[in-house]
């Protein structure tokens, strides 16, 4: 009809969209999240420790040098957890700690061989004891000899000799807020540095106390605590929530276990002087490492066989002055023939 508008058609209001996302996935919690990220990085970091692990310079020997200067040569990966042995000219060290001389040095050496039967009976350590030997490129036969001596004495049953692998790559690292810290390493005293690593484990972990009492349940004694803290220390992290600065953790256990100068070594199983078929390897008392060291890699494969490091002395004859064979002159005064 003229005059009569159409009614005003009802607005139409849309239906809900159709989802096919479960509820759950839109009301993960924050907490949820979190924790993923952290098992997350948490695993990121177990990787890294294996690939430390893997590169071959176990229980922080990396820093226990001792002043030494190692002999150039490659060889086979530091692998295998061990005591460390540092040998200079006029100083030794076991595992970083200077002792007064060798006799002490294989004093301590026989209370770890003890320490590790007694609590870890069923690690390989024990079952074949092993000890790694870094030498100074200047350190005399002699002195080389009578190392071997007393670890022999101490219940040493192999000695990995220590050289300076230029072609192993090391990994790299990324900045950190504690670099400028442990770069003072390379230059303190034993004392300093566990001073230095002491406040640096303390910074690292102010925030994540799980991961430093699992740090700190481990002393110098445990020659496994690398292996420990790789399966370890993730579920410390994540039991803190990772409150903790990945860099800097990264540059602690480099610090602590890591490969700044790569390493490789020549294993011998070591004799006693009284075992048959022992072979020995001699060279004279004042003749240096540097020359010396090319006796063990002269064995080839009997390498394999049980050795005794001994100082080629001279015969006796050519040892013994030349006789005077000039007329004894006459003592006697006052006297006629």
């Amino acid at each position: 009809m003229a005059g009569c508008t159409a009614p005003a058609l009802p607005v139409a209001v849309p239906a809900p969209m159709a989802t096919s996302v479960p509820v759950s996935v839109r009301t993960v919690e924050p907490q949820a999240l979190a924790a993923a990220a952290c098992h997350e990085r948490a695993g990121l970091v177990q990787g890294w420790l294996r690939e430390v692990d893997e590169l071959g310079w176990p229980l922080g020997s990396s820093l226990l040098d001792g002043g030494a200067r190692l002999v150039v040569r490659s060889g086979s990966a530091l692998d295998e957890p061990a005591p460390v042995i540092h040998i200079t000219a006029s100083e030794q060290a076991l595992d970083g700690v200077r002792t007064a001389d060798l006799s002490s040095l294989g004093d301590r050496l026989a209370d770890v061989f003890e320490l590790r039967r007694r609590t870890i009976e069923s690690s390989p350590f024990v079952a074949n004891p092993r000890v790694y030997i870094a030498l100074d490129a200047d350190v005399a036969w002699a002195r080389v000899a009578e190392v071997v001596e007393r670890v022999v004495g101490a219940g040493a049953e192999r000695a990995a000799f220590v050289f300076l692998d230029e072609g192993r790559a090391a990994l790299p690292l990324p900045p950190s807020t504690i670099d400028l810290d442990l770069a003072k390493l390379a230059h303190a005293g034993v004392s300093k540095r566990g001073q230095i690593l002491a406040e640096a484990l303390a910074f690292v972990y102010k925030d994540c106390q799980s991961a430093l009492h699992l740090i700190a349940q481990f002393g110098q004694d445990v020659p496994e605590v690398q292996q420990a803290l790789v399966e370890q220390l993730p579920a410390a992290l994540e039991a803190c929530g990772c409150a903790v600065d990945d860099a800097s953790v990264r540059a602690l256990h480099w610090a602590l276990f890591g490969n700044p100068r790569p390493g490789s070594s020549v294993t011998l199983s070591l004799a006693r002087p009284s075992t048959p078929g022992a072979r020995a390897l001699k060279a004279g008392a004042n003749v240096r490492w540097q020359d010396a060291h090319e006796l063990i890699f002269s064995m080839g494969n009997a390498a394999a066989s049980r050795v005794i490091f001994a100082v080629d002395t001279p015969l006796a004859s050519e040892a013994l002055p030349a006789p005077d064979l000039a007329p004894a002159k006459s003592t006697t005064r006052g006297k006629r023939p």
